[in-house]
């Protein structure tokens, strides 16, 4: 029974030593299983950011090659347009100097025109101020002229009125006395009229009776009436004429009267205004040479400025065009940074492709047509399988081994407390379960330690149970 005793120590300590290989194993496996699951993990998200690369790829590159297009014959257009700048510059500088002489001419030239025009200023308020005297005197004969010629109209009327009137003089003093004579007949025949009328007699019987005491008929009375009307006319229209020629007279003569003071005054003035004309005559002779000269000069200082304005314009745009080039060169520099984009993400994609391409798994799908990204996908899932299997059997070996170890714990107790026939049963159970043990380690690649503990427990179990056989003999014969 001491051997018994023994053996179940070790046995038991086998126990101790294979639960904690298995343990440890387990604790791999689950190492493992994290460590593959995340590799599985990253590398199935890597899948995933080629594919999405791929297509994000593709989607841009009708961009790529239209902007590379643009790029290269943006780039053609900036190094001509930077050839015709250079060529331009060249031809500006070489005019620099003119032009910095050309200005310096020009502000000789400018300083000499002012001067000019100044004094040509002057002169011509002089001559402004002389032809205000000479239009005074010249508006003042125009009007006396005019005045002339109104007072010589006025008299050639007043003549042909006054001919008329003595035409008509004897004619007008037959007629006056004729209605002089008349005015009076018909007056004695109204005072005859109005005493008839104070007798009783009404108007018409008055003029009857008047008329029949002169001997006259209401015919002869109305021819005489008539008659008298129009001698009466013509008297009132001669006088009348007398009095228009007469009042016309008046004003002839006052108008006369004021054209000969004019004319007086006028011809006071006269030699003064001949010097004065010569004076302007000449002064103005002298400030239009002087006035043909200044546009002279002033033709030529434009044309000067011309030239001036010629070469600051071509400066103007040459900077204009520098800017341009600048700008372009910019957007080209922007194109460009585009287009690296889009190559380096291409080179990182065929690097993916690469990296997955160099797995002879992948390679192969790909070379039997599957695209790479189903390839990865694929291989992926079958690693996984694989794995999954792997592991399943390790932590199996590992939890026989744990197994076959605590039914020979057990056994190893029983053994102790003097049982040889529940330890040789357990033992024989811990025999087989180790040498289960030992095989799963041997076939699924488990840790030495399970390995291990798998082999000691299966020989500490065979050994008790050998031992627990004999003590079980001994005792049956004893009984």
């Amino acid at each position: 029974m001491k051997g018994q005793k023994v053996v179940s120590i070790i046995t038991i300590l086998a126990c101790i030593f294979t639960l904690i290989a298995g343990v440890m194993g387990l604790n791999y496996v689950s190492d493992q299983k994290d460590i593959k699951t995340k590799e599985g993990q990253e590398a199935r998200a890597n899948i995933d950011t080629l594919k999405d690369g791929i297509a994000k790829l593709e989607s841009n590159r009708a961009a790529y090659d239209e902007g590379k297009a643009a790029y290269d014959e943006g780039t053609a257009k900036y190094e001509a347009g930077l050839a015709a700048y250079e060529s331009g510059k060249a031809t500006l500088e070489s005019k620099t100097a003119d032009y910095q002489a050309g200005k310096t001419k020009l502000a000789a030239a400018k300083t000499q025109l002012d001067a000019a025009k100044t004094q040509l200023a002057a002169a011509k308020a002089k001559l402004d101020a002389g032809k205000a005297q000479l239009t005074e005197y010249e508006t003042g004969k125009a009007k006396l002229d005019a005045a002339k010629a109104q007072l010589d109209a006025a008299k050639a009327k007043l003549d042909a009125a006054k001919t008329q009137l003595d035409a008509k003089n004897a004619e007008y003093t037959a007629g006056k006395a004729q209605v002089t004579a008349g005015e009076a007949k018909a007056a004695q025949l109204q005072a005859g009229v109005e005493a008839a009328m104070k007798q009783g007699m009404t108007q018409e019987q008055a003029l009857a009776y008047v008329l029949k005491s002169a001997g006259m008929t209401q015919e002869q009375y109305a021819a005489q009436k008539k008659a008298l009307e129009a001698g009466q006319a013509q008297v009132k229209a001669y006088e009348t004429a007398m009095a228009q020629y007469e009042a016309g007279l008046k004003q002839y003569e006052a108008g006369l009267a004021q054209y000969n003071a004019g004319k007086a005054q006028l011809d006071s003035k006269t030699a003064a205004y001949t010097a004065g004309k010569a004076t302007y005559d000449a002064g103005l002779a002298q400030y239009n040479a002087g006035l043909a000269k200044y546009n002279a000069g002033l033709k030529e200082y434009q044309a000067g400025q011309a030239k001036i304005a010629e070469y600051e314009a071509g400066a103007a745009k040459l900077a204009a065009a520098e800017k341009q080039l600048a700008d372009a060169k910019t957007q080209l520099e922007a194109g460009q940074a585009k287009l690296a984009e889009f190559e380096s993400g291409q080179k990182q994609i065929e690097d993916g492709k690469a990296k997955l391409m160099a797995i002879k798994e992948v390679s192969d799908k790909v070379g039997s047509g599957m695209e790479i990204t189903d390839a990865g996908y694929q291989y992926l899932d079958e690693q996984t399988v694989k794995t999954t299997a792997e592991l399943t059997g390790l932590a199996t070996a590992d939890i026989i081994a744990m197994a076959a170890g605590l039914i020979a714990g057990i056994a190893g107790i029983l053994g102790l407390a003097g049982k040889p026939k529940g330890a040789m049963v357990l033992a024989v159970i811990a025999l087989i379960a180790g040498a289960a043990g030992v095989f799963m380690a041997v076939t699924k690649d488990a840790s030495t330690m399970v390995l291990a503990g798998s082999a000691v427990t299966a020989a500490a179990a065979l050994a008790l149970a050998v031992m627990a056989s004999k003590n079980k003999a001994v005792a049956a014969k004893a009984e």
